[in-house]
Formats: structure tokens, C-alpha cells, sequence
């Protein structure tokens, strides 16, 4: 059971302070360092062994024959909880929320929703009736761990991937909701240290100190378990809430203005020197927690804050880079503090590891599920929710940190406590483990694929019209696919780009598929003669359209098929590729701004000045919502009778490496972009026909532009003057047109 004294930051117990910290800390972290590496070997974060030595040491009592004093133990917590809270501030990562804020709030909150009622049903069965104690629980078993998510990322190096931009969204969700959560978290314990200085000055025993209200009621202090006392505490909940929630805002607009108009400035000195910036770093962090302790804010809350800020400033890698070492000692020393309290006695082993045990395994084996089901909803693919699931389905170091803070607020006795701690360390476990083998688990679930099946069917509509001939097919999509598009709208082609993406694939369709029409037709209601000529070719092409056969529901398009009826040649535009008869509307349209293609970017500014709506460049990207990595999508598009396949896949390197072998067979040009030399060799070896492997070729540009600009006689007033000029030219127009500065900012 939990030790019966108060773990909560601040209470006072006498153990002997004079003895030295460093022979418990010491051994500890001796035994870290061996436990590591194996750890380390089986892919597992550092937080597992912690806790294991933590358990170890409180359980056989070594702390008290190390002289590890109750007081040390309380107040490094406090430190440790401080520390780690604004480390996790720090880390996030905004943009990622923002960008796709429609899907993680979705998935977020409909996960967390489901995880709630799975929890207090196991709390509510097993575990307490008192409702606050089940809720508590809870939401200390739904909350995952962000270092834990940002660290396989990084290892996967999959931070740039869909699920890696939801992973890190999510998981800022959920941690912010749950510091949120520690608001009323520390309003509870607030309003119960009042009740009991208050009854406790009733009877004549007075508060002497803030703290030690928390204590047991075996310690001799009356709680708030008697009915005079529970009438006087709820009666000042509500307003301690009501407190807790004006000072969250207060502080959190202080911190703003701060970040706003002074941090980056007083950062900018302290980076001067890495030491300067270790200590502005500390200083800011516990100052803010110290602070927001005299004003009776929560110092953990305002932590999460004072990181938060730093994650917006433009020093903030130099900050990780200098305190990333620290940041991890932190998490040690806290999770060290916390296990050791731990004692597990033999009458109450069996039913709490069964109890862990139980916690642990649905959370492994129904977060996953509830992540697929709504990511189903929201439309997204396979592959997607498979790897969003099987990371966001651990409980983490919050979880360890609301079950101390209720313990503190008698919320929680010793039992839970000790469940969340073991069942936490069970979930990491297991969750580390099905991650370093979540690849060859995704290839034994390919049942998942139904679901990509299914969401093809909101797209045959679009592709209906699209001959899968001698296509241009695109495997992703950033800057370099956008340049191959562009380069192939200038011969004619069309392109199919295959993204997972579902934000990306609603922006190319509205920015740029059978836009055109709309841009010649915005510019010719100006002048009446190309005005009758734009409708014509429109109108034409839609009579086509509607005695075009329906598809089949659930199958892909037989637009292949039909290719040989509907390819035609382009005589008065010169257009050379065959084209579908949906396609008619861009080379029309085409062929209006061919005869105004010198003052493209003056044209579509005017349009921007009359009001008209500007939806797209007149580009040929038409956008499908599937699995590029998947060999379903590549027999279902074609992929065998294209004319080229170009992959722009992030983190594609196996399934581009498949490809290449299959298009080898099948005589079709692949190119893919890599970014290292021994990615560019195994696509080689394997039958890539070119590797767009960028740094190499931006090294080879800026060596001919040096031999171009530099000589024995150059006029370094000169240099490079030509290519500035034309460089700022591209950027100004592209400025000029609405959706490339769009897409640009998205990408």
C-alpha cells in the first residue's frame, strides 16, 4: 500500500533531513544505467526501468536503509512535477494542431470520450463507488504520453507522416486538458485544506501550516469525512473553482503578453552563452511555478504555461538542445520520487497487479479500436489509424501526476494509487513492444484495407472520367510533386496524385480540379467574344458528361477501358496527350490562357481586385484519397500503364523499394525522392530508374551557379545579382495567385 504519510509537494514529516540524498539518488541511477541498456536494445523509453527501480526500492524498504527521508521524497516530486510540466509545455507542437485541428479534435475527443466510459465502468465495478474516485481514475488512465509519442516519431523519423501530425496533435489535446484538469484538481485540494484548518480551529487544534491539512486522518487531523465538515466544503468549492479558473486565465494572458513582447528579446541575450541559457531557462520555469504558488495558483499548471510560451520562440531548438539532458533527469527523479511510495503488501499483490493488469490490456486493446472507429467516420484511411491507434493507447507519466495530486486531495487511497502507478508501467510495456513490431502487425491486419475500400467509394464520381492510360501518377505530394505537375499542365497532361492526407486532398480538389473554367469564364464575362467561346467549350463538354455511363459502386472506373473511344487529339491547341472527355474542360480552358500567358499574374491580380473568387492556378492535379504505400492502390490505379510514377512519399523507402521492383517488370519509368545516399542506392539496386535525391541536386545547382557567377575578375556587387532577381520575381508571382499561396503555406 502507499506509504501512510502525504506525498503531496509542501507537507512535513520529520526522517532524519540530515542525511545525505546522494546514496539513495546514486544508487538509483546506477541501477538506471545498467537496466538501460537493455531496455534501450528492446526499444523501450528510459520511463519503464524508472519505474521498475522505484517499485523495487520503496517495496523491500531499501529507501529507509539508504536514510532517503520522507521530506526529500516529497519536495523532489514537487521539483520533479515543475520540471516536467514545462518541459512537456515546451515540446509541443502547435502547428500540427492547428493544421489538421478539425481531425484532432475530432479523434481526440471522441477517443477520450470512450475511454472515460471504459474506465469509470472498470473504476466504478472494481475499484470504488464514490463518484469523484471513478472519474479521477478515469482520466488518469486516458491520457497518453507526449514524450513517449514524440520519441518514437523521431526514431521512426515519421514526424512529417499524416499519423505523425495527428499523433503529436492529439496528444497536445489531451496533455492540455488534462493540466486543465489539474485546475479542479488543485481547487479540490484548496477547499479541503480550508475545511480542515477550519474545523480543525473549531476544535482548538488550529492550521499551523498550509500543508499539512493533507495529511491522513491516522496522523490526527479531522478531514472532510464528517458531515459538519462536508457541509463547510462544499460550500467553497464552487468559489475555489470560480478562483482557480479566473487566476488560470490571468496567468495564462500574463505568460501571453510576455511571450508576446518580452521572452524572445530577453532569450536573444541568454543564448549568447549555454550556460547563460541553462539558467534564464530554469529560472523562467520555477520562477513562474513560485510565483503562481504565492498567488495560490496551481505551480504545476503554470509550468505547462511558462513551456508553452518557450515552444512559440524562435530560440526555442537552441532551449532543447541546451536543457535536453536536464529535461530527462527531471523525468527520472520524479518518477523515481513517485514509485518509491509504493509498498505493495502480499495480502493485496494478487488483486492489484490483477487490477493493473486489467487496466493495462484494455487500454492496449480498446484505444486502438476506438481510434479506427472514428477515424472510419471522419473518413480516413487504413493505414492512417492503424498507427494512430497503437500509439496513443499507453498511459503516461500526467497519469502517475493525477494520481499523486489525488491521493494528496484524499481522492484516491493507497490501492489506486498503486494501480495507476503498475498500470502505467504495464502499458508502456506493452504499447513500447506492439510499436517496434507495429509494421509486421499492420501486414497481419490487412483486413484494415476494407476501410480504405470503403472510402474509395466518395471518390469514384471524381474519378470516373479519368483514363488510367499512360498516366502521370504522383505517390504524395510537397513542392517537388508540385513542380512535376506544373511542368506536365505545360505538356497537356494530367496528373493523379495518391495521398493520404484528407486535408490535402480537399484543398487540391477545391483549388484546382476543373477550376480553369472558372477562372476563363470569370475573365470573359469582361469581354463578350471569349466570353461566348468559354461557355461554348463548357457547355459541350457537359452535354458529354451527361451521357457518360455510371460506374459500379465500390470498383474503380473503367475510364482505362474506354480510352481507346474517347482519346482525342487537340489540332487547333496543339495539345499531343490523349485526353478523357471530362478533360475537355481543361484544355479549353487551357487554351484561353495560353493566349494570354504573358500577363497571367497581372490577369489574375485584376481578378482579385473586381471581387471574382479565385479557386485555382489551372493546374491538372486530380487528387485520390488512398494509400500510397499500398499494393491495392497501385494495381487499383494502374500504376502498371502509366507513363511515369514519380513518389514523393515521407517515409516511403520499403514500400518505394516494392514498387520499384514491380514497375522494373512492368517497363515503367519510376522516379523517387530520397534524402540520403544509401536510400538512393537500394532504389537502384532495385530498378528505380532516377532518384530525386534533393540535397545532391541542389549541390550540383549551386556549384554550376558558382562557376556560372564567381571568377579571378568577379565585382562582388554583381554576384548573383541576376538569379536574386529572378528568384524574387517567382516568389512575387506566385504571391499574386490565391491558391499557390495557399497550397504553399499548407505544404
Amino acid at each position: 500500500t502507499h506509504r501512510a504519510t502525504s506525498v503531496m509537494p509542501g507537507s512535513r514529516r520529520s526522517g532524519g533531513g540530515g542525511d545525505p540524498v546522494v546514496v539513495p539518488v546514486g544508487m538509483m541511477m546506477l541501477a538506471l544505467g545498467i537496466l538501460s541498456l537493455i531496455f534501450h536494445r528492446a526499444r523501450h523509453p528510459s520511463i519503464v526501468p524508472c519505474l521498475i527501480i522505484g517499485l523495487v526500492v520503496g517495496g523491500a524498504g531499501l529507501d529507509e536503509k539508504m536514510k532517503l527521508s520522507q521530506d526529500v521524497i516529497v519536495h523532489v516530486q514537487e521539483l520533479g512535477m515543475v520540471l516536467v510540466l514545462f518541459f512537456i509545455g515546451s515540446a509541443v507542437d502547435m502547428h500540427s494542431f492547428f493544421k489538421y485541428r478539425k481531425l484532432v479534435v475530432i479523434i481526440g475527443l471522441c477517443v477520450l470520450l470512450m475511454n472515460l466510459g471504459m474506465f469509470c465502468l472498470i473504476g466504478g465495478l472494481s475499484l470504488s463507488h464514490r463518484g469523484i474516485t471513478i472519474f479521477v481514475f478515469a482520466v488518469a488512465c486516458s491520457i497518453p504520453s507526449q514524450t513517449i509519442i514524440s520519441n518514437t516519431l523521431s526514431s521512426d523519423h515519421s514526424e512529417l507522416t499524416l499519423h505523425g501530425k495527428l499523433l503529436k496533435g492529439v496528444a497536445l489535446m489531451l496533455t492540455a486538458l488534462c493540466v486543465l484538469f489539474m485546475t479542479f484538481l488543485h481547487a479540490y485540494l484548496e477547499s479541503l485544506q480550508t475545511t480542515s484548518c477550519a474545523t480543525g480551529r473549531r476544535s482548538g487544534g488550529g492550521c499551523s501550516a498550509r500543508r499539512e491539512a493533507t495529511s491522513t486522518s491516522s496522523a490526527g487531523v479531522v478531514t472532510a469525512s464528517s458531515t459538519e465538515a462536508n457541509e463547510y466544503f462544499y460550500s467553497q468549492i464552487g468559489a475555489e473553482i470560480g478562483k482557480q479558473i479566473g487566476l488560470m486565465f490571468a496567468v495564462g494572458a500574463v505568460i501571453a503578453l510576455l511571450s508576446r513582447f518580452v521572452l524572445e528579446r530577453v532569450f536573444r541575450f541568454f543564448t549568447v552563452d549555454g550556460e547563460m541559457l541553462f539558467i534564464g531557462t530554469v529560472a523562467y520555469n520555477v520562477g513562474t511555478a513560485a510565483i503562481c504558488t504565492l498567488i495560490g495558483f496551481s505551480p504545476f499548471v503554470g509550468s505547462f504555461f511558462a513551456g508553452l510560451s518557450v515552444s512559440q520562440l524562435p530560440q526555442r531548438m537552441q532551449i532543447e538542445s541546451k536543457i535536453d539532458s536536464f529535461k530527462s533527469f527531471s523525468v527520472y527523479i520524479f518518477l523515481f520520487m513517485a514509485s518509491i511510495n509504493i509498498r505493495v503488501k502480499g495480502d493485496d499483490l494478487g488483486d492489484i497487479i490483477g487490477k493493473s493488469f486489467l487496466v493495462a490490456l484494455c487500454g492496449i486493446v480498446f484505444t486502438p479500436c476506438f481510434v479506427w472507429l472514428t477515424g472510419f467516420l471522419v473518413g480516413l484511411e487504413g493505414r492512417t489509424l492503424f498507427f494512430t491507434g497503437n500509439s496513443l493507447n499507453q498511459m503516461s507519466e500526467l497519469s502517475i501526476m493525477i494520481s499523486t495530486l489525488a491521493w494528496s486531495s484524499q481522492i484516491f487511497d493507497e490501492k489506486i494509487v498503486a494501480i495507476v502507478i503498475i498500470s502505467t508501467l504495464l502499458s508502456i510495456t506493452f504499447s513500447c513492444t506492439g510499436q517496434t513490431f507495429e509494421f509486421q502487425i499492420f501486414e497481419l491486419m490487412r483486413g484494415l484495407t476494407v476501410l480504405d475500400r470503403l472510402t474509395h467509394r466518395r471518390d469514384i464520381a471524381w474519378e470516373s472520367s479519368f483514363c488510367f492510360e499512360k498516366h502521370v501518377v504522383l505517390l504524395g505530394f510537397n513542392e517537388t510533386g508540385q513542380q512535376i505537375a506544373e511542368f506536365f499542365r505545360q505538356k497537356g497532361q494530367d496528373v493523379v496524385m495518391i495521398d493520404l492526407d484528407p486535408e490535402l486532398h480537399a484543398m487540391l480538389r477545391k483549388l484546382y480540379h476543373g477550376a480553369e473554367v472558372d477562372i476563363a469564364i470569370g475573365y470573359a464575362e469582361k469581354n463578350s467574344e471569349m466570353a461566348a467561346a468559354a461557355r461554348g467549350s463548357l457547355t459541350g463538354v457537359e452535354e458529354e458528361n451527361e451521357s457518360a455511363n455510371d460506374m459500379r459502386p465500390g470498383s474503380i472506373p473503367e475510364g482505362a477501358e474506354a480510352c481507346g473511344e474517347l482519346e482525342e487529339q487537340s489540332q487547333a491547341g496543339g495539345q499531343g496527350p490523349a485526353r478523357s472527355k471530362a478533360k475537355k474542360i481543361s484544355t479549353a480552358s487551357m487554351s484561353f490562357m495560353d493566349q494570354s500567358r504573358n500577363d497571367t499574374a497581372n490577369l489574375l491580380h485584376s481578378f482579385s481586385h473586381e471581387g471574382l473568387d479565385l479557386q485555382a492556378t489551372g493546374t491538372n492535379i486530380f487528387s485520390v484519397y488512398a494509400d500510397p504505400e499500398n499494393s491495392e492502390t497501385w494495381e487499383a490505379y494502374k500504376l502498371s500503364s502509366a507513363a511515369l510514377v514519380v513518389s514523393c512519399m515521407v517515409d516511403g523507402q520499403e514500400a518505394e523499394v516494392q514498387l520499384a521492383k514491380a514497375l522494373k517488370q512492368a517497363g515503367v519509368p519510376f522516379m523517387a525522392v530520397t534524402n540520403s545516399n544509401n536510400e538512393a542506392r537500394e532504389l537502384y539496386a532495385h530498378g528505380c530508374t532516377y532518384t530525386i535525391q534533393q540535397e545532391y541536386l541542389a549541390s550540383c545547382l549551386l556549384k554550376k551557379l558558382l562557376l556560372m557567377e564567381v571568377d579571378a575578375d568577379m565585382d562582388k556587387n554583381s554576384i548573383f545579382t541576376g538569379h536574386r532577381v529572378h528568384h524574387i520575381s517567382n516568389l512575387e508571382e506566385q504571391d499574386q495567385i490565391e491558391s499557390l499561396q495557399k497550397l504553399s503555406n499548407f505544404l
